[in-house]
């Protein structure tokens, strides 16, 4: 008995001995880094200044590195951010103790085509250790070989004038995109000129020949990242057509027969003046009748010309009204435009997005329990992989625009929505954006299948932001648009995956728009009827001059609606631009 009390005596002061030899004992491995750019390939523009991410990272502090890159003089000109430069090559270098390193270099495009910025050489040592005489371990460095670098030219749309004869468009201005003329009847064609800030800018002109009433003509203008549509309204009036007179029928003149003149038998006739008196007693009556008017006559006469006097009239008051209604419209057209514009400024920023990282760290083994994880973390054991989620992003938003987010399934699109609403902070770079004024619409969250659909309501709300008495001011309009009517009190366990998403998306889309509004997958809502009542909804929200960020597997979706797209891949921003360009750009790359 002594003796087995011994040895457990003897077992427990071993134990923080055996401890620390557990502690102690570290596995010795390699030290690995790398050297990449911020994006897989660049589309630059000539003549600007574009800026280049270059990454220097290890799984251990790095105490010293250095990096050589290579670049074509002929088509690329070095303006700063290395820390040397010698001819074509440009040196990265440096010493610290941080795993990382970043550094943003500039250049200025010279040509059209195709080049690249090339890593020549890359290496690096670790941090020595004073105390245990180490001088640093070497870096295996693995180098992303090249930059692939595409310049193109920036032709313009900008329209600094719109001319028309042979009545003048007054008023021009750039950001007005529709106009209103009123020309006479006897203008057949209106002649549209026009003067550009880029020559090689592509012009089309729709046909100018004009009809009675309304017509439309538009100006488009096509630049390489950008496209113009000016439309002219063009009313032109109907000429006048005044109704004939009817001719006013003559009465035919009587005339009296003459009476022969009787003869005797054996007399031979002869012609002898009438009597004076008849005569002069014919030609009177002849007088009168032909100085007397007929009554009827003139009554039909009279009554004609009241006739045209009234069309006259009609006609006048109507061109004059038609003219008082023009102006009254173009009025409230121009009151309308300026305080659209002074409500939204088209050049403002309001979501400014400049190389965000987003680095998730994953465990590869997960431990069981805590005492597992306990012990692995003694013997060191527990090991991590790092996700890159998200990779040197950049683009602006401007206030009013409808921007499409498209991309395959994992490349971060959901992440960067989570990031501008503020749910997710970035591992590297910021996000400018007043978080108060976004509103993230998502359907499915806040559910709970055990309880009814008028309590749900009142629960998903609530995870919103509603509050009681507003959920209770438009608890009818919710289950209405819903079509859920008679099924308030069930449980949502025993409804259809299409009734619930019916009711998210009604409770979702209750509230009044904000000004940033960031849609995620929610215009694909129940059947097709409720389809179109859902994409209506969703279309009076984005175009009630919010500034909205969409994200969708649909392409005809997000060509309808956006007037840029944001493709992201692998977390790497591919491309940025007008929906159509790079809408096909990823149908090609998905196909």
């Amino acid at each position: 008995m002594m003796t087995q009390r011994k040895k457990i005596r003897n077992l427990i002061l071993a134990l923080p001995a055996i401890l620390l030899v557990m502690c102690m004992k570290l596995e010795v491995y390699a030290v690995e880094g790398s050297v990449t750019f911020g994006s897989e390939s660049y589309v630059w523009n000539k003549g600007e200044i574009c800026p280049l991410g270059v990454y220097v990272r290890s799984d251990a502090a790095i105490g010293s590195y250095e990096v050589c890159l290579e670049y074509d003089t002929a088509m690329l000109r070095y303006l700063d951010g290395a820390s040397e430069v010698d001819g074509n090559r440009i040196y990265l270098r440096g010493t610290g103790e941080q795993n990382s390193y970043k550094y943003m270099l500039h250049f200025e495009p010279l040509q059209d085509g195709s080049t690249n910025v090339q890593v020549v050489s890359a290496s690096g040592t670790t941090v020595p250790d004073v105390s245990s005489g180490d001088q640093g371990q070497n870096i295996d460095m693995t180098v992303l070989a090249a930059a692939p670098i595409t310049v193109r030219t920036v032709i313009s749309s900008r329209v600094l004038a719109i001319h028309t004869e042979p009545v003048a468009l007054d008023g021009f201005a750039e950001e007005v995109m529709e106009y209103s003329l009123t020309v006479g009847s006897e203008v057949d064609n209106l002649t549209v000129a026009y003067t550009l800030a880029d020559e090689a800018a592509e012009v089309t002109v729709s046909d100018t020949a004009l009809v009675s009433g309304e017509n439309v003509i538009t100006l488009t203008v096509k630049g390489s990242q950008e496209e113009r549509v000016y439309t002219l309204y063009v009313f032109r009036e109907e000429a006048e057509t005044l109704p004939q007179e009817e001719p006013v029928p003559v009465e035919p003149e009587e005339t009296v027969p003459e009476k022969p003149e009787e003869t005797k038998p054996g007399e031979t006739k002869q012609e002898e003046p009438a009597d004076q008196e008849a005569v002069n007693l014919q030609e009177e009556t002849q007088q009168k009748k032909a100085g007397k008017l007929d009554p009827v006559l003139l009554a039909g006469s009279v009554i004609v010309c009241l006739i045209i006097l009234a069309y006259i009239g009609i006609t006048i008051d109507k061109r004059k009204s038609r003219k008082e209604e023009d102006a009254e419209e173009e009025a409230e057209g121009e009151e309308w435009k300026d305080e659209s514009l002074q409500l939204i400024n088209l050049e403002r920023t309001v979501i400014d997005i400049q190389h965000v990282t987003m680095r998730f760290r994953m465990a590869q083994d997960e431990a069981a329990s805590l005492k597992e994880y306990f012990i692995r973390t003694i013997k060191g054991q527990n090991k991590y992989r790092t996700l890159l989620a998200l990779q040197d992003v950049s683009f602006e938003i401007k206030q009013g625009d409808v921007v499409g987010i498209i991309g395959t399934n994992g490349s971060g699109k959901s992440t960067l929505l989570k990031i501008v609403s503020g749910a997710l902070n970035p591992s590297e770079g910021t996000v400018l954006v007043d978080r108060s004024k976004v509103q993230m619409l998502t359907l499915g969250t806040g559910f709970d299948m055990e309880l009814t659909a008028r309590e749900n309501i009142y629960l998903n709300g609530a995870i919103i932001g509603y509050t009681k008495e507003y959920i209770d001011e438009k608890f009818e309009d919710i289950v209405a648009f819903a079509e859920l009517e008679g099924f308030m009190d069930q449980r949502m366990k025993n409804f259809s995956s299409g009734m619930v998403s019916r009711l998210g998306f009604a409770i979702a889309t209750m509230r009044d728009t904000p000004e940033i509004l960031i849609l995620d997958e929610v215009l694909s809502v129940g059947d097709m009827f409720f389809q179109k009542k859902s994409i209506k909804r969703i279309k009076e929200m984005i175009h009630s001059g919010a500034t909205v960020i969409i994200v969708s597997h649909s392409m005809s979706t997000i060509q309808q609606n956006c007037n840029k797209v944001v493709w992201i891949e692998k977390g790497v921003l591919k491309q940025i631009g007008p929906a159509r360009e790079v809408c096909e750009a990823y149908s090609k790359y998905t196909t």
